[in-house]
């Protein structure tokens, strides 16, 4: 990814649009991270859902 945007910001002469450019890779960067990161944690709750289901639900004491 550093050797795409290093490839950009040579492309693009003017320093506003460089540092522009830049900004919007990073942005970009975190948002890849955490998108990758909700994909893990609902990845991994829905296969505790999904054993749940398989294992029947666990005894909970009754509220009254």
């Amino acid at each position: 990814m550093r050797d795409i945007l290093d490839a950009l910001t040579r492309a693009v002469p003017a320093e506003e649009e460089q540092r522009t450019l830049r900004a919007a890779w990073l942005i970009a960067d975190q948002v890849e991270r955490a998108a990758l990161s909700l994909s893990e944690a609902l990845s991994k709750r829905l296969g505790e859902l999904l054993a749940d289901q398989r294992d029947g639900p666990s005894p909970s004491p009754r509220v009254r």
